[in-house]
């Protein structure tokens, strides 16, 4: 599923992201990259999805989120962020 169909409080893994070779390397520097597990702090609409990871938060537009697939988290205590 998409990044951007998350919920809020949820921790998904993940899987891939589509997109060009600037827009992977721009998330990767964010510590987007396939593996990696994150929160989801908010999903509203308006405005962005904010996440979580590795202890920083993260702010990404709904346009981006929809590039990224996820898959939820086994259990919630996975989350490593």
């Amino acid at each position: 599923m998409p990044l951007a169909l998350a919920h809020p409080g949820e921790c998904v893994e993940i899987l891939r992201i589509r997109g060009g070779e600037g827009f992977r390397r721009r998330l990767a520097e964010m510590g987007l990259i396939a593996g990696n597990r994150v929160r989801v702090i908010s999903n509203g609409r308006p405005g962005p999805v904010v996440l979580e990871t590795k202890g920083s938060r993260l702010a990404i537009g709904h346009g981006a989120t929809q590039k990224i697939q996820v898959k939820p988290c086994v259990q919630a205590e996975e989350f490593d962020g």
